[in-house]
C-alpha cells in the first residue's frame, strides 16, 4: 500500500467518522425521546377545583427554556433576585424564563450567529454550569411557545428542583455571575452539576417537567427528541 493510499484512506476516515457519530447520537436522542423515562417520580394528577398552572417551553434549535408563571411563592422563593439587581418587582412581569446550559456556551452565545468552536468545544467536552433567568412579560400569545398544564403541587415541586439548582456560596446564597448578561435584564448564576454532550440543558429541562408530573422521554438531549417526547 502506497503512502498516497495510506493518506487517502485516513482522509477518508477523518471525514466519515464525525458524519458516522452525530448520525449516531441523533439516532439515539430520536429514540430517547420516543421511550417513555421509567425513573419513578411523582405523578401530579388533575383534581376537579384543583388549581393549575400553565407553564410555557420556548424552544430554539438546541435549546428549551421554561417559562413559570410569576406567582407569590415564586416571588418569595426567588426573593435573592432582587437583592442582586434583578426586575423581580417590575409591574409588567409576568414570567420567569429559566434555562440550565454550559457556562462558557451559554454565556457568550446569545444567538446562533454567536456561536464559536471554542465554546463549542467546551460544551462537548464538559464544563460547569450555569442557569439562565430572563424577566419576561406575558408570552402565552407568542408563536411557536408549547403550553404544558400541571397542578399545584405539581408546580411546587418543580420549582423547588429548579431552586435546587442553584450552587450556592459558603453563606447559603446562590452566586450570580456579575458582568454577565445577554443585555435583557437577564442574568446568569452558578448551578450544580456538570454539562457535556451526554447531558446537555434539555437532559435538565426534561428532568424539572418529570419533577411537576410530566412524562418525556428516557433521553432527550436535543431539542426534536425533547418536543417529541412531549407527544
Amino acid at each position: 500500500m502506497t503512502l498516497i493510499n495510506i493518506a487517502k484512506r485516513a482522509g477518508l476516515f477523518v471525514t466519515i467518522t464525525p458524519v458516522f457519530v452525530g448520525t449516531a447520537y441523533l439516532l439515539a436522542a430520536t429514540i430517547g425521546g420516543l421511550i417513555p423515562s421509567p425513573q419513578n417520580i411523582e405523578r401530579h394528577y388533575p383534581v376537579e377545583n384543583q388549581q393549575t398552572f400553565d407553564l410555557y417551553l420556548l424552544s430554539t434549535v438546541l435549546h428549551v427554556d421554561i417559562a413559570v408563571p410569576l406567582s407569590k411563592e415564586v416571588k418569595r422563593q426567588f426573593a435573592f433576585l432582587k437583592d442582586d439587581g434583578f426586575p423581580l418587582s417590575h409591574p409588567k412581569l409576568d414570567y420567569l424564563v429559566i434555562g440550565w446550559g454550559s457556562r462558557r456556551f451559554y454565556t457568550s452565545t446569545k444567538t446562533l450567529m454567536d456561536i464559536g468552536p471554542g465554546p463549542v468545544y467546551t460544551a462537548i467536552t464538559g464544563d460547569t454550569s450555569v442557569l439562565h433567568i430572563i424577566p419576561s412579560k406575558d408570552i402565552s400569545k407568542l408563536p411557536d411557545v408549547r403550553k404544558i398544564t400541571i397542578t399545584q403541587a405539581g408546580f411546587r415541586s418543580m420549582m423547588n428542583n429548579i431552586r435546587a439548582s442553584f450552587a450556592h456560596s459558603t453563606d447559603g446564597k446562590p452566586m450570580m455571575l456579575k458582568g454577565i448578561s445577554h443585555g435583557l435584564s437577564d442574568a446568569f448564576y452558578q448551578a450544580k452539576g456538570g454539562f457535556n454532550i451526554f447531558r446537555p440543558c434539555n437532559i435538565w429541562t426534561a428532568r424539572m417537567l418529570r419533577s411537576a408530573g410530566v412524562k418525556t422521554g428516557i433521553w432527550t438531549p436535543t431539542t426534536y427528541s425533547l418536543m417529541l417526547s412531549l407527544k
